[in-house]
C-alpha cells in the first residue's frame, strides 16, 4: 500500500517567460535555501568572473578568445543557476540564447538572477509576515499572562529593594 502526502501547502510558482507557454519556469518561492546555494556557489562564479577579468586585460582580446571562453564556461553557469534556482531556469528563461547575451547593458544570466532573486526576496517577506501572524495567534493569550506576572515580578522586587533600602537606613540612625 502507498500512500500520496504533500507537505506544501501551496504549488509550485509558475513562470511563464515572455508570455510563451512553451517556456515555463517552476519554482519554490518559499525555498530560503536558494540564498544559501547562491552562496555556496559564488566562489565557482567568482572564478568565471576572474576569468573574463583575464581575458579583458590579455593583449589577444579577439572574438575567437572570447567565444572560448564562453563555450568554456556557460555550461558550467547554466548548472551553477539551475543548481541555484532548483529547477531548470535556463533552458526555458534563455530560448536559444547565450547566458552572455546582452540586454540594456546587463547580460541574461544577471537579469536571470536579479529577476528571479527579487521574487524569491518577496516571497520571503510574505511568508515571514504570515509566520509572525500565526506565531502571535497562538502566543497572544500567553503574553497577557506572561504581562501580568512580570509585572507582578516587578512590583514584588521594587517592595523588597524599598524594603532593603529602609532597613539600611534605620540601621545607620
Amino acid at each position: 500500500m502507498s500512500k500520496s502526502v504533500s507537505f506544501r501547502s501551496k504549488p509550485l510558482t509558475e513562470i511563464h517567460v515572455d508570455d510563451d507557454p512553451s517556456r515555463v519556469i517552476r519554482l519554490d518561492l518559499s525555498d530560503s535555501g536558494v540564498f544559501t546555494r547562491l552562496r555556496a556557489a559564488q566562489p565557482r562564479l567568482d572564478a568565471i568572473g576572474a576569468k573574463f577579468a583575464e581575458l579583458k586585460n590579455a593583449d589577444t582580446r579577439t572574438a575567437d578568445v572570447y567565444a572560448d571562453a564562453i563555450l568554456e564556461v556557460e555550461p558550467q553557469l547554466k548548472e551553477i543557476i539551475d543548481e541555484v534556482f532548483n529547477a531548470n531556469v535556463c533552458e526555458p528563461a534563455c530560448g536559444g540564447a547565450s547566458l552572455f547575451a546582452l540586454d540594456d547593458g546587463m547580460y541574461l544570466f544577471e537579469r536571470i538572477i536579479d529577476v528571479l532573486g527579487g521574487l524569491y526576496a518577496e516571497q520571503m517577506v510574505e511568508e515571514q509576515k504570515a509566520h509572525k501572524k500565526r506565531i502571535e495567534k497562538h502566543t497572544a493569550k500567553y503574553a497577557k499572562h506572561t504581562d501580568k506576572i512580570l509585572r507582578e515580578s516587578v512590583e514584588k522586587f521594587c517592595d523588597t529593594a524599598e524594603g532593603i533600602v529602609a532597613s539600611y537606613r534605620t540601621a545607620g540612625e
